[in-house]
């Protein structure tokens, strides 16, 4: 376990295997995990009670995308947030920046690289 141990993530993933193997995996890892399928659900999860410490979003959803989410949050339900994507060029990981990001992963990506970037970004 990490020393931020049940630190609670929200993973937003519409492929139901990806969700499945990276939610399992930062489980073993000590995380508290909630997992959206769409932006619909991410938003729900982001309203609750005990809303998450950090995001990890896919940009492309089947209702919208990680930007779309993070421009809908409200202003004291905004945590760092990871982008997930299949898109690696510059521009892309650019385009995430600017849209409030804190950091810009390409899939597939390393469980040791996502816990990294999770804790980096963590407040």
């Amino acid at each position: 376990m990490t020393d931020s141990a049940r630190r609670r993530v929200l993973l937003v993933e519409d492929d139901a295997d990806s969700a499945f193997g990276l939610s399992e995996l930062l489980k073993i890892r000590g995380y508290d995990v909630r997992v959206a399928g769409s932006m619909a659900s991410a938003l729900d999860e982001l309203g609750g009670a005990a809303p998450p410490e950090v995001v990890v979003a896919d940009l492309h959803l089947p209702d919208g995308d990680g930007v779309q989410l993070l421009a809908r949050l409200p202003p004291d339900r905004r945590v760092p947030a990871i982008a997930l994507s299949g898109l690696a060029s510059p521009a892309d990981r650019a385009s995430s920046l600017e849209a409030g990001f804190a950091r810009h992963l390409t899939k597939p990506v390393s469980v040791r690289e996502l816990i990294a970037t999770i804790e980096e970004v963590l407040p």
